[in-house]
């Protein structure tokens, strides 16, 4: 994916230099502002994630630490809250991997129709299908990952 991000981009650079409606100044203001934003809309949704995951552990370990107190009267219980438990700490930690990847493919879409402002004509519009098209199929396969964890957990051990 990264490789075809470099192409991508250098295609855009090409595209950027033929066609320019802006000054090049303008535009790299432009592209750090996005980078920035960007850089901020991740480390927000990394945050967030992180604290859901803290959240979720912290449940866990409650649980974990209930259930052990409680085995030598309800072991089979127990068991079953504990595994309860891990499923959903392991449901939470994939929802906040896919949150956080849909912050990211978002803030790249950002940072690229910024580049693509920098286009007329049909470079500015095949920059912004391309880019559309990156961002759609980027968090098509989060989702997909995030389902596949969430069958794999639905599945009866």
């Amino acid at each position: 994916m990264q490789n075809k991000t470099v192409l991508i981009l250098a295609a855009i650079s090409l595209a950027a230099i033929a066609g320019c409606s802006e000054s090049p100044q303008d535009i790299a203001k432009d592209v750090t502002a996005a980078q920035q934003q960007a850089a901020q809309d991740v480390a927000a949704a990394t945050s967030a994630a992180q604290e859901r995951v803290n959240e979720a552990t912290q449940d866990y370990n409650q649980a974990a630490n209930a259930a052990n107190a409680d085995v030598q009267a309800a072991a089979s219980e127990a068991g079953e809250e504990m595994h309860e438990e891990r499923l959903e700490l392991n449901f939470e930690q994939a929802k906040a991997v896919f949150d956080l990847e849909v912050v990211r493919f978002n803030a790249a879409l950002k940072v690229q129709n910024q580049r693509c402002e920098a286009l007329t004509g049909e470079a500015k519009s095949a920059c912004n299908t391309a880019a559309i098209a990156e961002h759609d199929v980027g968090i098509a396969e989060a989702r997909v990952r995030l389902e596949q964890v969430e069958n794999q957990l639905k599945k009866p051990n």
